[in-house]
């Protein structure tokens, strides 16, 4: 799965659970990634600079904590590629 966020930030999630991170100022960062399951939803946690909770995946959005998911609150749009 590959998603771009608004301002231009490219994760590509793959089957092995790995990623790609690709900032628009040609840093990348690889990392891993997992999904996580609750009785309500689904969501994944996106590694970065060794921290494995660092983002949140769900519902087309981005966010920078499990709080910030759980209340929809401060995410960052993503479009799909694939």
């Amino acid at each position: 799965m590959v998603c771009f966020t608004e301002s231009g930030i490219k994760f590509e999630l793959k089957e092995d659970s790995t990623t790609l991170i690709l900032f628009d100022d040609t840093l990348n960062y690889e990392g891993v990634w997992s999904i996580h399951h609750t009785n309500e939803s689904e969501y994944a946690n996106i590694e970065f600079a060794g921290k494995p909770d660092y983002y949140y995946l769900k519902d087309k959005k981005i966010y920078r904590s499990k709080r910030e998911m759980e209340s929809d609150w401060m995410g960052t749009k993503i479009q799909y590629l694939n």
